[in-house]
Protein backbone atom coordinates (compact mmCIF):
# COMPACT_ATOMS: atom_id res chain seq x y z
CA UNK A 1 0.00 0.00 0.00
CA UNK A 2 1.40 3.43 -0.71
CA UNK A 3 1.62 6.21 1.49
CA UNK A 4 0.02 9.57 0.20
CA UNK A 5 2.48 12.23 -0.07
CA UNK A 6 0.35 15.22 -0.06
CA UNK A 7 -3.15 15.71 1.66
CA UNK A 8 -6.34 15.40 -0.30
CA UNK A 9 -7.28 19.59 -1.17
CA UNK A 10 -10.83 20.11 -0.48
CA UNK A 11 -12.70 20.13 -3.55
CA UNK A 12 -16.38 22.48 -3.99
CA UNK A 13 -19.20 20.58 -4.83
CA UNK A 14 -20.39 20.29 -8.83
CA UNK A 15 -23.01 22.54 -9.05
CA UNK A 16 -26.00 21.79 -11.39
CA UNK A 17 -25.85 21.79 -15.13
CA UNK A 18 -28.87 23.97 -14.59
CA UNK A 19 -27.31 26.00 -11.76
CA UNK A 20 -24.49 26.74 -14.08
CA UNK A 21 -26.77 27.06 -17.29
CA UNK A 22 -28.48 29.84 -15.06
CA UNK A 23 -25.32 31.60 -13.97
CA UNK A 24 -23.87 31.75 -17.58
CA UNK A 25 -27.22 33.04 -19.03
CA UNK A 26 -27.48 36.05 -16.15
CA UNK A 27 -23.80 36.74 -16.90
CA UNK A 28 -24.26 36.79 -20.38
CA UNK A 29 -27.48 39.28 -20.05
CA UNK A 30 -25.41 41.38 -18.14
CA UNK A 31 -23.07 41.70 -21.30
CA UNK A 32 -20.21 39.61 -19.78
CA UNK A 33 -17.64 37.92 -22.38
CA UNK A 34 -17.01 34.05 -22.35
CA UNK A 35 -13.77 34.82 -20.87
CA UNK A 36 -14.75 37.12 -17.87
CA UNK A 37 -17.68 34.20 -17.47
CA UNK A 38 -14.76 31.45 -17.22
CA UNK A 39 -12.91 32.68 -14.76
CA UNK A 40 -16.11 33.89 -12.71
CA UNK A 41 -16.93 29.92 -12.58
CA UNK A 42 -13.55 28.38 -12.61
CA UNK A 43 -13.81 26.91 -15.83
CA UNK A 44 -12.85 27.11 -19.49
CA UNK A 45 -13.78 29.50 -22.21
CA UNK A 46 -13.97 26.80 -24.39
CA UNK A 47 -15.98 25.11 -21.59
CA UNK A 48 -18.56 28.43 -21.29
CA UNK A 49 -18.51 28.60 -25.12
CA UNK A 50 -19.78 24.56 -25.71
CA UNK A 51 -22.16 25.35 -23.04
CA UNK A 52 -23.68 28.09 -25.16
CA UNK A 53 -23.52 26.10 -28.27
CA UNK A 54 -26.17 23.71 -26.96
CA UNK A 55 -30.22 23.92 -27.22
CA UNK A 56 -31.00 23.41 -24.09
CA UNK A 57 -28.89 26.69 -22.65
CA UNK A 58 -31.03 28.86 -26.01
CA UNK A 59 -33.75 28.00 -24.34
CA UNK A 60 -32.66 28.54 -20.73
CA UNK A 61 -31.29 31.77 -21.72
CA UNK A 62 -34.30 33.01 -23.77
CA UNK A 63 -36.50 32.28 -20.39
CA UNK A 64 -33.99 34.20 -18.54
CA UNK A 65 -33.90 37.19 -20.98
CA UNK A 66 -37.42 37.31 -21.35
CA UNK A 67 -37.85 36.87 -17.01
CA UNK A 68 -35.51 40.01 -17.28
CA UNK A 69 -36.84 42.25 -20.09
CA UNK A 70 -40.71 41.60 -18.60
CA UNK A 71 -39.05 43.05 -15.14
CA UNK A 72 -37.46 45.97 -16.67
CA UNK A 73 -40.68 46.75 -18.74
CA UNK A 74 -42.72 46.84 -15.65
CA UNK A 75 -40.42 49.20 -14.13
CA UNK A 76 -40.84 51.46 -17.00
CA UNK A 77 -44.46 51.37 -16.62
CA UNK A 78 -44.05 52.20 -13.51
CA UNK A 79 -41.44 54.61 -13.23
CA UNK A 80 -43.34 56.69 -16.85
CA UNK A 81 -46.10 58.37 -15.61
CA UNK A 82 -44.04 59.82 -12.37
CA UNK A 83 -41.14 61.03 -14.61
CA UNK A 84 -43.37 62.84 -16.98
CA UNK A 85 -45.32 64.51 -14.29
CA UNK A 86 -41.97 65.52 -13.03
CA UNK A 87 -40.59 66.70 -16.51
CA UNK A 88 -43.52 68.70 -17.35
CA UNK A 89 -43.22 70.53 -14.44
CA UNK A 90 -39.39 71.20 -14.49
CA UNK A 91 -39.94 72.49 -18.25
CA UNK A 92 -42.44 74.92 -17.10
CA UNK A 93 -39.78 76.58 -14.46
CA UNK A 94 -38.86 79.85 -16.03
CA UNK A 95 -35.38 79.33 -16.29
CA UNK A 96 -34.04 77.71 -19.52
CA UNK A 97 -31.15 76.08 -17.72
CA UNK A 98 -33.28 74.19 -15.08
CA UNK A 99 -35.58 72.88 -17.74
CA UNK A 100 -32.87 71.93 -20.18
CA UNK A 101 -31.16 69.70 -16.86
CA UNK A 102 -34.42 68.44 -15.88
CA UNK A 103 -34.02 66.64 -20.09
CA UNK A 104 -30.79 65.79 -19.27
CA UNK A 105 -31.67 63.67 -16.16
CA UNK A 106 -34.33 61.98 -17.89
CA UNK A 107 -32.50 61.23 -20.41
CA UNK A 108 -29.75 59.73 -17.63
CA UNK A 109 -32.38 57.99 -16.11
CA UNK A 110 -33.97 56.19 -18.72
CA UNK A 111 -31.65 56.48 -21.80
CA UNK A 112 -29.86 53.36 -21.89
CA UNK A 113 -33.36 51.53 -20.64
CA UNK A 114 -34.86 52.80 -23.83
CA UNK A 115 -31.63 52.38 -26.22
CA UNK A 116 -31.54 48.80 -25.15
CA UNK A 117 -34.97 48.08 -25.98
CA UNK A 118 -34.48 50.07 -29.41
CA UNK A 119 -31.59 47.92 -30.03
CA UNK A 120 -33.50 44.79 -29.08
CA UNK A 121 -36.70 45.93 -31.20
CA UNK A 122 -34.23 46.13 -34.06
CA UNK A 123 -32.74 43.00 -33.50
CA UNK A 124 -35.93 41.29 -33.74
CA UNK A 125 -37.59 40.51 -37.38
CA UNK A 126 -40.42 42.07 -38.00
CA UNK A 127 -43.65 40.88 -36.26
CA UNK A 128 -41.66 38.54 -34.39
CA UNK A 129 -43.02 40.20 -31.05
CA UNK A 130 -47.00 39.94 -30.41
CA UNK A 131 -49.21 42.47 -28.74
CA UNK A 132 -47.86 45.55 -30.14
CA UNK A 133 -47.23 44.39 -33.76
CA UNK A 134 -50.40 43.41 -35.30
CA UNK A 135 -50.78 42.45 -38.72
CA UNK A 136 -51.29 44.89 -41.20
CA UNK A 137 -49.97 47.43 -39.07
CA UNK A 138 -46.90 48.85 -39.51
CA UNK A 139 -43.85 48.38 -37.22
CA UNK A 140 -43.74 50.12 -33.96
CA UNK A 141 -47.20 51.94 -34.34
CA UNK A 142 -48.61 51.51 -31.08
CA UNK A 143 -53.02 50.36 -31.31
CA UNK A 144 -55.05 53.14 -30.64
CA UNK A 145 -56.56 50.28 -28.54
CA UNK A 146 -53.44 50.32 -26.20
CA UNK A 147 -52.87 53.78 -25.53
CA UNK A 148 -55.77 55.71 -22.78
CA UNK A 149 -56.59 58.98 -22.85
CA UNK A 150 -54.47 60.00 -19.96
CA UNK A 151 -51.26 58.82 -21.23
CA UNK A 152 -52.24 60.18 -24.75
CA UNK A 153 -53.15 63.99 -22.84
CA UNK A 154 -49.67 63.59 -21.06
CA UNK A 155 -48.05 62.90 -24.46
CA UNK A 156 -49.44 65.81 -26.05
CA UNK A 157 -48.15 68.17 -22.64
CA UNK A 158 -44.85 66.75 -22.38
CA UNK A 159 -44.44 67.47 -26.37
CA UNK A 160 -45.96 71.10 -25.67
CA UNK A 161 -43.79 71.75 -23.25
CA UNK A 162 -40.47 70.51 -25.12
CA UNK A 163 -41.06 72.74 -27.36
CA UNK A 164 -41.63 75.69 -25.63
CA UNK A 165 -38.40 75.55 -23.52
CA UNK A 166 -36.33 74.69 -26.83
CA UNK A 167 -35.16 78.64 -27.58
CA UNK A 168 -36.95 80.00 -30.09
CA UNK A 169 -33.97 81.45 -32.53
CA UNK A 170 -34.79 85.47 -33.06
CA UNK A 171 -34.62 86.83 -36.17
CA UNK A 172 -32.40 89.23 -37.68
CA UNK A 173 -33.62 93.11 -36.59
CA UNK A 174 -34.12 94.50 -40.64
CA UNK A 175 -36.60 90.86 -41.18
CA UNK A 176 -38.12 92.26 -38.08
CA UNK A 177 -38.47 95.68 -39.62
CA UNK A 178 -40.06 94.73 -43.16
CA UNK A 179 -42.26 92.47 -41.20
CA UNK A 180 -43.47 95.78 -39.51
CA UNK A 181 -43.41 97.67 -42.32
CA UNK A 182 -45.75 95.45 -44.23
CA UNK A 183 -47.94 94.99 -40.88
CA UNK A 184 -48.37 99.13 -41.26
CA UNK A 185 -48.06 101.27 -38.45
CA UNK A 186 -51.54 100.47 -36.36
CA UNK A 187 -50.54 96.89 -35.66
CA UNK A 188 -46.78 98.06 -34.14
Amino acid sequence: MRKRTRPLRARPMHRGIETLQRLVARLMVCGWPATKIARRLHRTPRAIRYLVGTPEFGAVYAQYEAEVLEVEDRKVRRLWPTTVRRLLRLLKHPDPRIALDAIDQVHTMLGPLIERHVAQALERPAGSRSGFVAEGNAAGVIPAEVVTDESRELARQLMRSIRAAQPQRDLPADVIARVRALQGPDQN
